[in-house]
This record gives structure tokens, sequence and C-alpha cells, in this order.
């Protein structure tokens, strides 16, 4: 069997960012286990790539690198809201249940 492009190893990284991207907006929790080792592998991967491979691959993993960090913003920004929520329920005055 044929292991997958670059290219194709690339895009398959970049669509599962940006279904955690939506899953993140939507309030569904993420699973990222993986993301590493995927990257990781594209990597090793493009250094064995030809010379002309390689230009658009340095620009294909440049969009990435900017891609994995809005993922991370996004996930400050949840961890963010989901403090300040609980903090704001620690907080809040008491309702009498009588």
């Amino acid at each position: 069997m044929m292991s997958p492009s670059v290219t194709d190893q690339l895009s398959d990284i970049q669509n599962a960012i940006a279904r955690s991207r939506d899953a993140i907006a939507s309030g569904a929790e993420i699973e990222y286990l993986g993301l590493d080792g995927a990257v990781a592998r594209v990597v090793q991967d493009a250094q064995q790539a030809g010379m002309t491979e390689r230009r658009g691959i340095l620009s294909a993993l440049e969009s990435l690198l900017h891609e994995i960090d809005e993922l991370e913003t996004d996930l400050q920004q949840r961890h963010a809201g989901a403090v300040a929520d609980r903090a704001k329920r620690a907080y809040a005055p008491q309702r009498d249940a009588r």
C-alpha cells in the first residue's frame, strides 16, 4: 500500500483542525490526541521530498502553523470563558431554596 503524499497528509490535518475549530465554536468538546504525531510524520515525510515539491510543502506547512495557532487561540478563549463562568457561579449570590 502506498503511503499518502505529503500534500494529502497536510490536507487531512488541515481538515481535522477545521472540524475541531467548528466543534469548539458550537460548544462541543474536542479530542486532538495524535495531532502532534501527525504533524511530526508529515514534517518527516516532507524532508524526503524533492526540492521542487518542497517549495509548495513549505508554504502549506506555514499555513498549517497558522491554523494550529488559531486552534490554540480558540482553545484558550474557550478555557478563559469556562473559568469566567465558574467564577461567576462561585461568587453569585446564593438563592434561598426554601
